[in-house]
């Protein structure tokens, strides 16, 4: 049993109060409920659910397939982390996670709620740093001096450059995990 709440927060005003998008829809997957952020990202009205906004009306035409693939599969299991290009009512690109259960009613699968997580800016972050990661990987690896780590034994690590190579005279191969050669 759980105890009661202080708060005088409906769950609307709750759910609400969530920064994460909190949706419900019917089975054909037109939006019944979005919660205040859920529409503000999309820019849509509450007065907009009513016209028959569908998930896939908000979902990029690449993407369509695959969600409506999963909207089949909701049927009869919860899904969780997938992840899809949603579009704003302006045409603005987003990435997001979702994680959607069944509704039932008697036994039988009414409606889909769920949550979805706006990870945009996780993907930009990790994109931008498998660049700078690239970047360095080169810069290391083709650097006219020799560049080499060294473990706190003395045994090379995982970097043995091309200049290593070149000035000392072993490969990276023969060196790693070995006391640094004199």
């Amino acid at each position: 049993r759980q105890a009661k709440s202080t708060s005088d927060l409906t769950d609307f005003e709750f759910v609400n109060s969530l920064s994460q998008v909190v949706y419900e829809t019917d089975m054909t997957g037109r939006l019944i409920f979005l919660n205040q952020p859920g529409l503000d990202l999309i820019g849509l009205t509450p007065a907009d659910l009513t016209l028959g906004v569908t998930v896939l009306d908000l979902t990029a035409p690449e993407d369509r397939n695959r969600l409506q693939e999963s909207l089949t599969h909701l049927r009869e299991k919860t899904l969780s982390g997938n992840e899809y290009t949603g579009l704003t009512r302006d045409g603005r690109r987003f990435q997001y996670r979702a994680y959607s259960n069944p509704i039932f009613k008697n036994g039988e699968a009414v409606g889909i709620r769920g949550m979805l997580f706006d990870v945009t800016e996780s993907k930009r972050a990790i994109s931008e740093l498998k660049q700078v990661n690239e970047y360095l990987r080169v810069m290391l690896e083709t650097a006219p001096v020799a560049i080499f780590d060294l473990d706190r034994e003395g045994r090379i690590g995982r970097l043995w450059n091309r200049g290593a190579e070149r000035i000392l005279g072993w490969k990276a191969e023969e060196v790693y995990g070995k006391v640094l050669p004199t």
